[in-house]
């Protein structure tokens, strides 16, 4: 299906069936964005070709799980250098994805025995992570993978991040294949290459990405487990006023102080491990709390 915008839109209702369901066979061609979601779940898109769109897949805002299968995504075909007498596109992204600021809830797009063709547009990237303004908190898991393959692509079309945009602080994404790190890694994690995101892990388990090297914001940290945490105080003690967190692991002796929301709620990513945590008021005091959710 070719038609300019989208060849499969579920924006804006979506679709959410209650039993699973399954689109098969799908070729979308000549898009701007070959297949975009929004507000969809319980579905699984099989042997699909996504080729010559500017974007192949759009997972928007409030999805709740969506499975990519058995499918290749190619982003300058044969038959596009022929008809356009050129040997390489100019703008090509193969899956863009949204923040995923509720991970408790909202499910991630999987992507299953997929395939990335040719990504060498003059700004290309495999995966792109998107700020969205309807998914802004702070950042969840926004890929799953297995079997997933890039071929006739450069380097440097693998994920990287954002500097300067304060909602990329926490944003990471896990590598457990060694596909879309740097080729001389194995599993492990793309961060924000940022000292918060780094406070607890070994000194010399993150290395810039070499694709990376002008902005530094991107780093691979090979072989370490990070996970997104929620720390939220509560009681009569938040009538004080939250000004930071001050974390100390219990077993290296490692500190780091996180600025905390309004309410007290801080939002981490940090590596497994025993972690002893201390409140300070606006006032610089330490709190007493009465409770704290984890």
């Amino acid at each position: 299906h070719s038609c300019k915008s989208e060849g499969l839109i579920t924006y804006k209702k979506g679709w959410k069936p209650i039993k699973p369901g399954v689109i098969d066979g799908f070729i979308s061609y000549n898009n701007n964005e070959g297949v975009k979601v929004h507000i969809t779940g319980n579905i699984i898109m099989t042997n699909f070709l996504l080729v010559d769109n500017v974007v192949g897949i759009r997972y928007g805002a409030w999805n709740e799980g969506v499975v990519l299968k058995d499918s290749s995504i190619v982003a300058f075909s044969q038959d596009a250098k022929l008809r356009r007498g050129k040997t390489r596109g100019y703008y090509c992204i193969g899956v863009e994805s949204s923040f995923n600021d509720q991970p408790y809830r909202m499910g991630r797009l999987m992507l299953d025995n997929v395939t990335f063709v040719d990504f060498n547009c003059l700004v290309a990237r495999v995966l792109d992570h998107r700020w969205h303004n309807l998914m802004t908190a702070d950042m969840g898991d926004l890929f799953g993978y297995k079997d997933v393959v890039i071929t006739g692509s450069e380097e440097k079309t693998k994920p990287i991040f954002e500097c300067d945009d304060p909602h990329w602080q926490n944003v990471f994404m896990e590598d457990n294949e060694s596909t879309f790190g740097p080729a001389d890694k194995g599993a492990g994690f793309l961060i924000r290459n940022n000292d918060r995101m780094k406070a607890f892990l070994p000194e010399d388990a993150c290395e810039v990405v070499p694709y990376d090297v002008e902005d530094k914001c991107t780093a691979f940290c090979e072989g370490v487990c990070m996970r997104l945490v929620w720390v939220l105080p509560g009681g009569k003690s938040s009538k004080i006023g939250y000004k930071e967190l001050k974390l100390t692991h219990s077993d290296t002796g490692k500190e780091y102080t996180f600025a905390v929301l309004e309410n007290g709620k801080a939002v981490l990513v940090l590596p497994p491990g025993k972690y002893e945590g201390d409140y300070i008021d606006v006032n610089g005091d330490l709190m007493v709390l009465d409770t704290v959710a984890v």
